[in-house]
């Protein structure tokens, strides 16, 4: 590797578009090795090719990772899968991120917990909505927010 080439961070948001070039694509990323489960994912441009995540989601055989990138599509999708980057939260639109709820006829009555988001006060977005409000890194780049923003 060149000592003169700057490594790009490992930001939220890169791992955000990591995980949204993946899903987008559809790839696969299927668990193998047993109690050790590192992952087969495959290849965003090459049909058949498929690159092996350690089960930490932080080593891959991709060209990225060879070449120093701490964050690629293979090793978001298999943190994903492994529970351990989610997709991310917005308010409860039922409760409005307070938690609680009215139940009984007009919203008047006993006050109980939000079924929705589980009195959490927030809810996972659809993989649909994520992957239209993450910007591609060229809009990431001009400032922009991501296809849904856009069409605002």
């Amino acid at each position: 590797m060149d000592a003169t080439r700057t490594l790009r961070p490992e930001t939220p948001e890169r791992w955000e578009r990591a995980l949204a070039r993946a899903l987008a694509a559809g790839i696969d990323c299927l668990e193998v090795g047993g109690a050790a489960g590192a992952w087969a994912v495959e290849s965003q441009s090459r049909p058949g090719v498929v690159f092996l995540v350690d089960a930490a989601g932080t080593s891959c055989g991709c060209e990225a990772a060879a070449g120093g990138d701490p964050v690629c599509a293979h090793r978001g999708l298999a943190r994903f899968v492994a529970g351990t980057l989610a997709l991310p939260t917005e308010t409860c639109p039922a409760c409005s991120g307070g938690r609680w709820v009215a139940a009984g006829c007009g919203g008047w009555g006993e006050v109980v917990a939000c079924g929705l988001c589980r009195a959490t006060g927030a809810v996972e977005v659809t993989v649909a909505a994520f992957l239209a409000s993450v910007p591609t890194a060229a809009e990431a780049r001009r400032g922009q927010r991501g296809r849904a923003a856009a069409a605002a």
